[in-house]
């Protein structure tokens, strides 16, 4: 009976696994928030064979700047709940470089996810990976099923514009840190290991550009008298843009942007800035 049911169950495997060849995955829809770093990087590190132009990497701010806002040499590995030196670290792993590096620097008080990385370090696994598509995580039964729904009736619609309230709330609490220093040495830390990443790219002759995505224009009043934001910004200014092929694209002020919920852009504000960003990326 049990080697029945190991037979079964292999028969299973691996007739799943022929299907998974010729089912190609429309969508990333992720059923949490630790599941769709792994769909941003498994579509990286084991699907997309094309050469790349341009890599974007950032948090969940870049991350509404979808794949059919961009155009087809153009990959967005910014991942939710992360930060940039993620995407950079598994652009590492791959080893396969873009010409040219956009980089989001709006989140510079957060730590990096260790965990996540470190599951793509093993080579072993990484092999296993690739050679039994069943263990990855895009391609667990459930993961597939809602997907598959999704690419024929969308599961998730367009979020509309932040209520005035919410709104409110979240400029009331950027007021209320306005003078906090407490963060000043992450800060400091993590601009270090930006600094570091972005010098061994650029050695390598490609061209860095730093970005930040915009936010309501109140919202954004608020945040540029924040020492915070302003210590971010002599930090980038003193380490980063002094290094070779490392520019800044600058702000978009003329643009009325809107957020869904006090950060995120609405889509078809993430449409308007994705061509901004393009506009302003040269591959000279």
């Amino acid at each position: 009976m049990a080697k029945f049911s190991i037979l079964l169950a292999s028969c299973m495997l691996a007739v799943y696994t022929t299907l998974l060849h010729f089912l190609p995955l429309h969508s990333h829809l992720p059923l949490h928030v630790q599941q769709g770093k792994h769909l941003v990087a498994e579509n990286y590190l084991y699907e997309n064979n094309q050469k790349l132009d341009v890599v974007i990497v950032g948090s969940s701010m870049a991350e509404r700047l979808e794949e059919s806002m961009l155009k087809p040499s153009v990959l967005n590995l910014a991942i939710s709940g992360d930060r940039s030196t993620t995407g950079l670290s598994l652009l590492k792993l791959n080893g396969k470089y873009p010409k040219v590096l956009l980089i989001e620097v709006n989140i510079l008080t957060r730590q990096e996810d260790t965990l996540f990385l470190n599951s793509y370090q093993s080579s072993l696994v990484q092999n296993l990976k690739q050679t039994l598509p069943f263990l990855q995580e895009r391609n667990q039964l459930l993961t597939r099923t809602l997907n598959g729904i999704h690419a024929i009736h969308p599961l998730v619609k367009k979020k509309p514009i932040v209520s005035s309230a919410v709104l409110s709330s979240v400029q009331n609490n950027h007021l209320a840190l306005q003078n906090d220093t407490s963060q000043f040495k992450m800060i400091r830390q993590n601009v270090n290991e930006l600094r570091d990443m972005v010098s061994e790219f650029s050695n390598k002759g490609i061209k860095i550009i730093l970005f930040r995505m915009p936010l309501e224009k109140q919202t954004q009043q608020i945040l540029d008298k924040s020492k915070r934001v302003q210590f971010e910004r002599e930090q980038l200014t003193n380490k980063l843009l002094n290094l070779p092929n490392v520019r800044m694209i600058p702000d978009d002020i003329v643009h009325e942007y809107h957020t869904t919920d006090g950060v995120h852009l609405i889509a078809d504000d993430a449409q308007y800035f994705a061509d901004y960003l393009l506009k302003n990326t040269t591959l000279q």
